[in-house]
C-alpha cells in the first residue's frame, strides 16, 4: 500500500495516545510478522511497539504497515478494553487514597489529595524502551 500522510491507524493510534500517556503502554493485539508471534503495544511515546515473543528486538511499525497486519476494528476494540482496564486501575488507586481522607475537608486534606493526584498520575513514570523501525525483514 502507498505511504499515506494519515489512515485509519494514524487516527487509532493518535486517539489512544493520551490514555498510554496516562496508563503507560496499552496492549493493542497479537501480531505474528514473518512467522514471529508478537504483541503489540501503543506506547507512550505514540508509537506502535511490536514484541515479539522469541525475545528479539522490539520494533516500531508505521500506520501504513499497520494496514497490512491487523483489522483497524479489532485493533480498537482491543485498545478500548485495555483503556478500560488502566481506567478501573486509576480508579483503584484513587478509591484507596480517598477512603484515607477525613470527612472533613481541611487544607492538609487538599495537598494530600494534590500529592494523590500527581501520584495516580504521574508522567515521569516512563519505561525506558529501547526500539529499532521494522523495516519488514
Amino acid at each position: 500500500m502507498a505511504h499515506e500522510a494519515g489512515n485509519n491507524f494514524t487516527t487509532i493510534r493518535e486517539i489512544f495516545h493520551p490514555i498510554a500517556l496516562l496508563g503507560g503502554c496499552q496492549y493493542a493485539g497479537h501480531l505474528c510478522i514473518c512467522k514471529v508471534e508478537g504483541r503489540l503495544y501503543l506506547s507512550e511515546q505514540n508509537q506502535w511497539l511490536w514484541l515479539p515473543l522469541n525475545r528479539e528486538k522490539q520494533h516500531i511499525l508505521a500506520d501504513w504497515q499497520m494496514e497490512e497486519l491487523v483489522c483497524p476494528l479489532e485493533l480498537c476494540r482491543t485498545l478500548l478494553l485495555s483503556a478500560e482496564d488502566t481506567m478501573k486501575k486509576l480508579l483503584r488507586r484513587i478509591d484507596c487514597a480517598h477512603s484515607t481522607l477525613t470527612s472533613i475537608w481541611t487544607e492538609s486534606g487538599r495537598r494530600y489529595a494534590a500529592e494523590i493526584i500527581c501520584d495516580v498520575f504521574q508522567r515521569n513514570r516512563r519505561q525506558n524502551i529501547h526500539t529499532e523501525p521494522w523495516t519488514g525483514e
